[in-house]
């Protein structure tokens, strides 16, 4: 908060300074250079390794009166540098390279929370399949209840990952929920009956 208010502050003053004709830095302020700076590891912006000025910025209690040094210096550039940004010639491919970056991190977080989505469902499938493998051999010998459970569990762990999987790839919303229900009632069922046939054999 304390450096955030800092930079803030900063921008702030720079930007009533250069309305200013009196004050103005040459035809225009770097904002690029200036954000560049404070934004930057502080190893790095700082003019030199025994300064450290961002240290007092940080424990800067925000009153103007005990402002910290910024150990910065205004950059300016020519009207013909700022005609040129006006112009906005790289605006095109940054929006592209922006717009690229949102889907790719989309795309990534979206396949993380697929994966961890079919990992719970095949659990959960498991979990349900060995319950209903144990109830449906229930009467049989202890060792065909084992079995039960353990043949419940292996079929509900083959449901879930395979409905849940699929229906995820195919829609990662919507499908994924269907998914998970599917492959938890095809568990019961399949372990349930799987578990009546081992303790009838």
């Amino acid at each position: 908060i304390n450096g955030a208010g800092f930079l803030v502050s900063y921008v702030t003053k720079t930007m009533v300074a250069q309305s200013d004709p009196a004050t103005r830095t040459g035809e225009g302020v770097d904002w690029y250079e200036l954000i560049r700076h404070f934004l930057t590891h502080p190893e790095q912006a700082q003019p030199d390794v025994d300064s450290a000025w961002w240290r007092d910025a940080l424990e800067w209690d925000r009153d103007e009166g005990h402002r910290p040094v910024e150990h910065h210096s205004l950059v300016g550039i020519d009207s013909g540098e700022v005609a040129r940004r006006r112009r906005e010639t790289m605006r095109g491919d940054l929006e592209v390279e922006y717009n690229d970056l949102v889907a790719e991190g989309e795309r990534r977080y979206r396949e993380v929370i697929a994966r961890d989505w079919i990992v719970g469902s095949t659990v959960w499938s498991g979990f349900v399949g060995t319950t209903a493998g144990l109830i449906g051999a229930r009467d049989g010998s202890a060792d065909r209840v084992v079995v039960g459970g353990l043949v419940g569990l292996l079929a509900g762990l083959a449901a879930g990952f395979a409905l849940s999987g699929t229906a995820t790839a195919i829609d990662d919303r919507t499908g994924s929920v269907v998914g998970l229900v599917l492959g938890i009632g095809t568990a019961a069922g399949v372990g349930y009956t799987l578990g009546e046939l081992i303790q009838e054999a």
